[in-house]
């Protein structure tokens, strides 16, 4: 089941929606407890209010849909130094950092993340390079260009190889 199409939700500007618990690994950042025990009404409510906070130190924000649990986390897993006023400071679960939180997948989270570059939340793709083309119209940018045609490589089989540059980092799950 997937949360974020059936719940239909809209996103702030410049970020992303994704399913599960927003985690480094098994890593997150210390948060911000913004909405106490009654926590917020729903997650639209939890992420636009964490994106017009203005927190300087959001990197990402975790609804947990059983609790109504709103957290505004940083990367240092330490507590929070600048929480916004009336926001409790709590720790992660570490040392160091977690720098790369994205969504887990699990069933009772919605994780916000920033977009890539381009806002889209997807990828562009900026180039690429192959191991070989077959003679033609088969060129390596074919396998991403959406208009139906398709990369060959010369004859290869087993150890063919496609390499394409993005825009921005990113964790691809699917290419089309």
């Amino acid at each position: 089941i997937c949360l974020v199409k059936k719940a239909g939700l809209t996103t702030p500007t410049g970020w992303t929606i994704q399913q599960g618990l927003c985690r480094d690994g098994t890593k997150h950042g210390g948060w911000c407890n913004c909405f106490g025990t009654k926590g917020a009404a729903g997650p639209q409510e939890c992420f636009f209010a964490a994106v017009r906070s203005g927190w300087a130190q959001l990197d990402t924000v975790e609804y947990r849909l059983s609790t109504k649990q709103c957290a505004w986390i940083q990367v240092p897993q330490a507590p929070p130094t600048t929480c916004p006023t009336g926001c409790k400071a709590m720790p992660g679960n570490g040392n160091g950092q977690a720098p790369n939180q994205k969504g887990t997948g699990g069933l009772d989270n919605l994780c916000l993340v920033k977009s890539n570059g381009n806002g889209s939340g997807q990828v562009k793709f900026t180039g690429c390079r192959a191991s070989s083309v077959h003679p033609g119209n088969y060129g390596c940018r074919n396998a991403y260009n959406g208009a139906g045609s398709e990369w060959a490589s010369k004859g290869e089989k087993t150890g063919a190889w496609l390499e394409v540059n993005i825009d921005a980092p990113a964790t691809i799950t699917r290419m089309v």
